[in-house]
């Protein structure tokens, strides 16, 4: 027999916890997390002493280092370090000029969520943010090594950190450093701490898993 639920017939209990059930707020909609499109720089530092014309010969390959970048020390992941990279496109800035302008500039993932980037464009932005980071005093000439795509021209690396998700396209390449007697840390001319790094390194100062991700791409 089916109970009937006229509110005369419930108990004091039962009043109470339906009353409960009610009031309970309905979570809202999560947000979307914020799509950035970045292009990254992974290059290589073989360092050598000897012959220029044969450097990775064993014995005159002293050690290999990858280039990285320091955070700022505000905001997320404040003060850790990165490989070197400019970010090309954000959804929340990029989707408002365009419903300003009624333009839409770039062409956007079958998803709608992400823009995709000529690669000519990747390659020049990335060459211009190198070219920031050298700094008179240092030797190397960053912005002038050659760059090769990692992965696949279009298949980027995507990695959520928080509420934001990164569309990354890696650009690997490697620089020859013969006879090396200087710092393996210096300060761009923009400001940007930038060093030389070991495996030796990463393990000294930890590294994200956005940082893993690319390494295990390379």
């Amino acid at each position: 027999e089916s109970r009937n639920l006229n509110p005369n017939n419930l108990s004091a209990i039962q009043i109470g916890m339906t009353a409960a059930h009610a009031a309970i707020p309905i979570p809202p909609p999560k947000k979307a997390k914020r799509e950035e499109v970045l292009a990254v720089a992974a290059i290589q530092g073989i360092f050598c002493n000897g012959d220029s014309n044969s450097p990775k010969v064993s014995g005159n390959t002293i050690e290999k280092r990858w280039l990285m970048i320091q955070r700022s020390n505000s905001g997320l992941l404040a003060g850790q370090w990165e490989f070197p990279s400019t970010c090309l496109w954000v959804s929340e800035k990029n989707a408002k000029q365009e419903k300003k302008t009624k333009n839409k500039k770039n062409k956007m993932s079958e998803d709608g969520l992400v823009a995709l980037i000529d690669e000519r464009e990747r390659q020049k932005s990335l060459t211009h943010f190198l070219r920031q980071l050298e700094n008179d005093d240092h030797p190397y000439k960053l912005s002038e090594v050659q760059r090769k795509s990692a992965g696949g021209r279009e298949r980027p690396l995507q990695h959520i950190f928080s509420h934001i998700r990164h569309t990354m396209y890696v650009e690997t390449g490697e620089t020859i450093i013969l006879d090396f007697d200087g710092p393996m840390q210096w300060i761009s001319s923009d400001g940007r701490v930038l060093q030389w790094m070991s495996s030796a390194d990463f393990d000294r100062v930890g590294i994200t898993s956005g940082v893993k991700k690319i390494l295990n791409l390379l």
